[in-house]
C-alpha cells in the first residue's frame, strides 16, 4: 500500500462522543499543485477547472440534489439494486470492512446496513471514500445516529490520483 497522508478526527456528538478518524490524502497534493492545476486549466483552450474543486459543502449538497432529479437515474438504480439484492448477497458480515468509493451522502450504504443484524453491525467498520470532507463528516454523523454500534473511518482522496488505503486487518468488501 502507499504511504497514508495526514489524518484528523471529528467527534460525533452522542452520549459517548464517538470520534471518526478521517485519513486526508488531499493534503498530500499541496496547495502549490492545486494552484498549478487550476492555472493550467485557465490557460488552456478551452478553459476549464476540474469539477473536484466544486465539492465543498455547497457543491456536495448541489450534487445530492442532482441525484434526486428524474433524469439522474444512476443513484436511483443503485438504491433499487441494494433494496432488492442486499439481503440476498449471502455475505458473511462479521468483522468486515465495507469500503465505498465515491460515497457521497449515506443513503445507499444505509440501505445495506439496515439489512444487517445489530449484533453483527457492531463488528463492521465502514470506510466512505470521497473528495468532499463535508460529505464524509455529514454521512458519519447521520449513520452513527442511526447505527450507534457501527465503526466508521473516512478517507478523503482525489480519484484522479493514486488512492492510498490503510492496511485492513479484517476482510473487506468494496
Amino acid at each position: 500500500m502507499n504511504k497514508i497522508s495526514e489524518s484528523y478526527e471529528i467527534t460525533v456528538k452522542r452520549t459517548d462522543d464517538q470520534s471518526v478518524k478521517i485519513i486526508d490524502n488531499l493534503n498530500g497534493s499541496g496547495n502549490g499543485d492545486q494552484e498549478k492545476e487550476v492555472l493550467n486549466g485557465l490557460l488552456s483552450t478551452p478553459k476549464f477547472i476540474s469539477s473536484k474543486y466544486f465539492y465543498d459543502a455547497k457543491g456536495s449538497k448541489l450534487f445530492e440534489d442532482i441525484t434526486k432529479l428524474e433524469e439522474y437515474y444512476l443513484t436511483r438504480t443503485e438504491k433499487s439494486i441494494l433494496k432488492l439484492l442486499g439481503n440476498k448477497l449471502n455475505l458473511e458480515y462479521h468483522n468486515l470492512n465495507i469500503i465505498e468509493f465515491g460515497s457521497g451522502d449515506h443513503t445507499k450504504i444505509r440501505l445495506l446496513l439496515k439489512q444487517i443484524p445489530e449484533d453483527v453491525l457492531q463488528t463492521i467498520t465502514y470506510y466512505p471514500i470521497d473528495i468532499s470532507p463535508s460529505a464524509i463528516e455529514k454521512s458519519a454523523k447521520n449513520l452513527l445516529a442511526e447505527f450507534p454500534s457501527l465503526q466508521i473511518g473516512g478517507i478523503l482522496t482525489d480519484f484522479m490520483q493514486t488512492i492510498s488505503l490503510p492496511d485492513f486487518e479484517n476482510k473487506s468488501l468494496f
